[in-house]
């Protein structure tokens, strides 16, 4: 799948939530048990930045003869170094009529904030809940901090790594994964490193072709795509096409469709005392003989016999000499008895 064809993209440029159209890829029989697949293969382009539109906003507080006002900054995204990211910062907080300097101690990688106040104006507080570049400066994203005599030292060493790792999400090919964030399953499918510097190209195969077990669905009619950064926001690919390769396997069970022969050997009585059925069938005629689909024998008016069996009739022809008497007693055809034939 390469991002440009998708059927709907859901942020945009952005190219992080996208939704497929493969109608009825799979569709749900009784043949097909179950599913099983994943991500084989994806190249990415490393298109997106160290400062995004998720972690760019910085949130502060002057305090002027007891009057608190809350200002903010936004960053400029895109790929900074340390002198370049505090040079961007100082042009924006200037702009709010703030003079700042801040420094890099080189030793322990943190950033220290110098505020020079003019007119009575105190740098009193740095807000984390309107904030979002926390983690980059160095600073916990749970805490608010308050600078002493206008200076503020970050607690942590500054991060500009950018986004290290990213996130598949597809719930057509997800099995209930397990994410440590909420502790709850998802419908993410892989996790790929970012190894590469900004503008190169992150190549991924799953070397070992092993996959995530059964997938929860048995018919697919889309295939919807989402990439976060490890914290959860989509990331913005600036309009920069990746592609993926996903393996779909089916397993499918073992129908036996011969044809089976019918039993149809049934018997079922007939009002007239007879039977009916795919085997033989014998029914008393009127005249007392027999019919079905077996011989028949109908007694003539002449004392023989006819069917579809060969007919006997009691002929005048003498025996051969060295035929005894006896051998006359086992023609049954010769038998007198009228109830010989009676099969009811």
């Amino acid at each position: 799948m390469n991002s440009n064809d998708a059927t709907l993209k859901i942020n945009g440029t952005f190219l992080s939530e996208l939704s497929f159209s493969f109608p009825n890829i799979v569709s749900q029989n009784e043949e097909v048990e179950f599913l099983e697949g994943g991500l084989e293969s994806a190249v990415f382009p490393v298109s997106f930045y160290v400062v995004n539109y998720s972690n760019n906003i910085f949130n502060y507080t002057i305090e002027h003869h007891g009057v608190y006002t809350n200002y903010f900054i936004t960053i400029p995204v895109g790929n900074y170094d340390y002198k370049t990211l505090f040079e961007v910062m100082v042009i924006q907080l200037n702009l709010n009529g703030h003079h700042f300097d801040l420094t890099l101690n080189e030793v322990d990688g943190k950033m220290t904030m110098f505020y020079h106040s003019t007119s009575g104006r105190v740098f009193y507080r740095i807000n984390y809940n309107s904030s979002t570049c926390f983690r980059i400066l160095g600073f916990d994203i749970s805490t608010n901090y308050f600078p002493v005599a206008n200076t503020l030292s970050a607690p942590f060493p500054l991060n500009l790594l950018g986004i290290k790792k990213m996130k598949i999400y597809c719930p057509q090919f997800s099995n209930n994964n397990l994410d440590s964030s909420g502790y709850a399953t998802t419908n993410l499918i892989t996790t790929i490193i970012n190894d590469q510097a900004p503008f190169g190209q992150i190549n991924y195969y799953n070397n070992t072709g092993e996959y995530s077990g059964r997938l929860k669905v048995f018919e697919m009619n889309t295939i919807d795509i989402r990439i976060t950064d490890e914290y959860g926001a989509s990331i913005n690919f600036n309009n920069c096409d990746w592609s993926m390769t996903f393996v779909l396997i089916l397993y499918k069970e073992n129908i036996n469709r011969s044809i089976r022969r019918l039993n149809m050997g049934g018997n079922q009585e007939q009002e007239e005392g007879g039977f009916t059925g795919a085997q033989p069938q014998y029914q008393e005629q009127e005249e007392g003989g027999f019919t079905g689909a077996q011989p028949q024998y109908q007694e003539q008016e002449e004392g023989g016999f006819t069917g579809a069996q060969p007919q006997y009739q009691e002929e005048t022809t003498q025996l051969p000499d060295e035929t005894s008497d006896n051998i006359k007693d086992l023609n049954f055809l010769l038998n007198s008895d009228p109830n010989f034939l009676n099969y009811n």
